[in-house]
């Protein structure tokens, strides 16, 4: 099994409103997929000091699950139309689990 983890940083001037409506549209994108195991995603808290502003991480049956993920034109189409113009930073990993 695959784990992908990432998380975001906003640009200041990013609503709660639309990383809500980045949350929704990766959530039903994902809704659509074979391989998913597990997919969680939320706001950072804000109890510690340094952290990013969102976190995604996906479970996914096999590393090709993973990759028909990631290399989907609707996942392309969410990332390059709406995620990148409000992205300050971005951080991500990819790792086998049991």
């Amino acid at each position: 099994m695959i784990r992908h983890c990432v998380l975001f940083r906003w640009l200041p001037d990013t609503t709660d409103e639309q990383v809500d409506e980045i949350a929704k549209l990766l959530v039903d994108y994902v809704g659509t997929l074979e391989g998913v195991v597990s997919y969680r995603l939320g706001h950072d808290i804000g109890v510690s000091d340094g952290t990013y502003d969102f976190a995604v991480v996906g479970d996914f049956e096999s590393r090709d699950a993973y990759v028909a993920y990631r290399d989907s034109p609707r996942h392309i189409e969410i990332v390059k139309g709406i995620v990148t113009p409000l992205l300050a930073d971005r951080a991500s990993v990819q790792f086998e689990i049991d």
